[in-house]
């Protein structure tokens, strides 16, 4: 025997054509919780809540946080885990240990929004622009090697000499 109630409890919703409470589960749209048809308030372990429904994986820019699709840090295209752990960066942003910044650190260059490092097994860069062997500084070694119009290099070209203080041509 049936009783009017104001309202449905959690895990069901009122059905507007019938009046009856029925399972949010029966909607087929992996919703545990919802207050319609088509709001639904969380989800079946598995899914995630996305503007009131239920999706297998999160949008581009939101990540999944215990079941609910969040966004993303401003500088993160896309993240991982948690808003701060990009996997993308956006816009000239170049991505370094899952940071987005405008500059790589020192031994890395941007290259395709990536900080990517500095080629130092074969050029012997320590620093670099634009490309992984355009150098701007040489690593130490021996026998010492002198930064020469972007390159390291181990004899100092033609009118040039090593200049052992800065190591350069």
């Amino acid at each position: 025997m049936g009783s009017c109630i104001p309202s449905c409890n959690n895990t069901y919703y009122g059905d507007i054509i019938d009046g009856v409470c029925k399972l949010c589960s029966s909607l087929n749209i992996n919703c545990n919780n919802c207050s319609s048809q088509t709001t639904c308030y969380s989800c079946n372990t598995g899914f995630i809540l996305y503007l009131n429904s239920c999706i297998s994986t999160p949008p581009i820019g939101y990540y999944n946080n215990a079941g609910v699709a969040t966004l993303c840090d401003p500088n993160c295209a896309t993240c991982s885990n948690f808003a701060t752990n990009c996997t993308s960066c956006v816009g000239n942003l170049n991505l370094d240990n899952n940071v987005c910044n405008s500059t790589c650190p020192a031994g890395k260059v941007g290259l395709s929004n990536l900080c990517v490092p500095c080629n130092s097994n074969v050029s012997f860069c320590k620093t670099c622009w634009t490309t992984q062997t355009y150098c701007t500084s040489c690593i130490l070694t021996i026998p010492a090697v002198y930064l020469s119009l972007g390159y390291c290099v181990s004899s100092c070209p033609n009118y040039t000499y090593p200049d052992v203080s800065n190591r350069s041509c």
